[in-house]
């Protein structure tokens, strides 16, 4: 099924080679301006996206200058987001896409924050939280016949985890994951941190450990939908780097609605915090 998955939908032009971009190398500006100036649409829903990412000034902004008034982590996350989601924006069935892609953008914008402490470089954060559940959505285009099992599963278990999508699918869905990510030829240390989802905190890597505490992050901002419901109290170690870059968890989920809206080529914010 994996290998299935991976072939029918290959990640979209551009993606990869921003991934790989090396934050620390001086040249990392213009290798991320040659990237995004490969795709049209890429470079569209960047302008939306530039809007959005906290200051009105930067309204359709190009490339060049988002960089200068956001900076290259920002506009590098924003350029990642805009190249995935418009590469798999429809064709969903029991999934929700953009309650689907509300979720990875904050699940994303968590891991950077968490990453910041222990490797500020790391040039792969928001690429994990994006790709973390990327079997999930591309299952869901294919069978939903199997996926639209998984919301009554998941309601009964307080939230769907490993063992409960074994016993839908035969498979837990972060493996599934894993397997399209190395069929598309994403770097290890990302397939390494979503393989960790079943390890204790301890025995996580640094990666890892951002990654699926921002999961957590993400469920209890309410972002988990129908498959994975509110949870408890926000981990401390996120709450405080929320608060510090954010200022408020309501902050960074108007943030996250702010975002998609302009990857979705929308007007406005998408999701019901927004109108808080």
């Amino acid at each position: 099924m994996a290998e299935f998955l991976a072939e029918r939908h290959p990640l979209p032009e551009g993606f990869l080679p921003l991934v790989n971009i090396d934050p620390s190398d001086p040249d990392a500006p213009t290798a991320l301006r040659a990237i995004l100036a490969t795709t049209k649409q890429a470079r569209l829903r960047l302008r939306q996206v530039n809007r959005s990412l906290g200051n009105p000034e930067g309204a359709g902004l190009d490339t060049d200058g988002g960089l200068q008034h956001y900076g290259y982590r920002r506009v590098h996350s924003a350029g990642l987001i805009a190249i995935l989601v418009s590469g798999f924006d429809d064709g969903t069935n029991a999934l929700d896409s953009v309650q689907f892609w509300r979720r990875q953008i904050c699940v994303a914008f968590g891991t950077a924050l968490l990453i910041r402490d222990d490797a500020p470089e790391n040039p792969y954060s928001a690429a994990a939280g994006l790709l973390h559940e990327i079997g999930f959505l591309l299952l869901d285009i294919e069978r939903s016949d199997l996926t639209a099992l998984l919301p009554t599963l998941g309601r009964r278990r307080g939230g769907l985890n490993a063992d409960a999508e074994r016993a839908v699918l035969g498979y837990a869905l972060h493996e599934l994951t894993v397997v399209i990510l190395g069929r598309w030829g994403v770097p290890a240390p990302i397939i390494t941190a979503v393989l960790e989802r079943e390890r204790g905190p301890l025995e996580r890597g640094p990666l890892g450990s951002a990654l699926w505490t921002a999961v957590e992050g993400a469920n209890t901002l309410g972002f988990g939908g129908a498959f994975y419901p509110q949870r408890r109290d926000l981990d401390p170690r996120l709450a405080r780097a929320i608060e510090r870059f954010y200022g408020s968890s309501g902050e960074i989920a108007r943030r996250v609605d702010r975002v998609l809206a302009g990857v979705l080529l929308e007007d406005g914010p998408v999701g019901p915090e927004s109108a808080a």
